[in-house]
């Protein structure tokens, strides 16, 4: 009985978060991609940093489109969201280095290009990412960012960044849900 208590308690302090953290194909946990506010972030992941994103653009200000973030820092989590008929609605959710979270089928950043594949089968190489491909098969591309070239894969509404453009020893480094 003294075990139970202890292991009870322990739940208690632990943030929503820490306990499971879910990717799922429409967003994380309760959070829901083009639905969920970006107060509803609080109630499931906890207190985060807060930022409204500068744009380069005056009439997004008039019309209070602007975008705002919401960052957990030490979890690798960071939601984006737009002001929409008033209301700040999530549009975007990136994954990073520390992130713990993992869709069912076990694919987290760290994940490599092999364990992508065998869940979503062999990506269709596609040279010109303006092209596009039919959305339920994966679709890989080159992408030229800060730190040199990319290996990125989309499918359906992710976006997964690997760590190396050679297939043998990348791992998923960023995952983007929009």
């Amino acid at each position: 009985m003294k075990l139970f208590g202890t292991i009870a308690i322990l739940a208690i302090f632990l943030s929503p978060h820490e306990r499971e953290c879910t990717i799922t194909n429409k967003g994380l946990n309760n959070i829901i991609v083009d639905s969920s506010l970006l107060k509803d972030v609080k109630d499931d992941f906890g207190a985060m940093s807060s930022a409204k994103e500068w744009q380069n653009s005056v009439e997004l200000e008039i019309f209070g489109n602007y975008r705002f973030s919401k960052t957990s820092e030490n979890q690798g989590i960071i939601f984006y969201a737009e002001r929409k008929k008033g209301k700040k609605i999530i549009n975007d959710i990136v994954l990073t280095e520390g992130c713990p979270c993992k869709t069912k089928d076990g694919i987290r950043i760290g994940s490599t290009y092999g364990d992508l594949s065998k869940v979503l089968g062999q990506p269709y190489f596609n040279n010109d990412k303006r092209k596009p491909s039919r959305s339920y098969e994966p679709n890989m591309y080159f992408k030229q960012e800060k730190g040199g070239l990319s290996l990125q894969i989309t499918y359906n509404n992710f976006y997964f960044t690997m760590s190396s453009t050679d297939t043998t020893e990348a791992k998923i480094n960023r995952i983007r849900i929009f």
